[in-house]
């Protein structure tokens, strides 16, 4: 009786873990690449071709000293004049404050935060160079 049960077990198991190997196959299939891509180098007429077409490399402009501290710490505030701020090289708003204090008082205050400003603009880990440059590069410029 029991190897009756056993053989029926195996009769029954065999087309199961077949079917199961069937079904992974038709997944492979279903999910294989269409094509296969050759790469090899492009024939010379190709390069040239190419060559031609390319513009020329331009040399990089060099950023004002300033410029990436304040597009990443003061633009936010200073592009549109948030909460007082003076804008981004306007005089009429710079004018009293730089007849006022100057630039090393400008620097002085951004360095301390004034009103709404907190402390080097929420660029603590600005030097205080850093922080001229960026005041400097904001100002009109003469």
């Amino acid at each position: 009786m029991r190897l009756g049960w056993l053989v029926g077990l195996f009769i029954v198991a065999v087309p199961v873990l077949a079917a199961e190997d069937f079904y992974q196959e038709e997944i492979r299939k279903r999910i294989s690449p269409i094509g296969n891509v050759r790469v090899q180098e492009a024939p010379a007429e190709a390069r040239k071709a190419v060559e031609e077409l390319q513009p020329e490399a331009q040399p990089v402009a060099e950023k004002a000293p300033g410029a990436e501290i304040y597009n990443t710490y003061c633009s936010v505030c200073h592009q549109a004049g948030v909460a007082g701020a003076p804008k981004f090289r306007a005089a009429e708003d710079w004018k009293a404050r730089l007849s006022e204090k100057g630039i090393s008082g400008l620097v002085t205050t951004a360095i301390k935060g004034i009103n709404a400003m907190p402390p080097k603009g929420t660029c603590t880990k600005c030097t205080e160079e850093e922080i001229k440059q960026a005041v400097e590069y904001m100002v009109p410029q003469a």
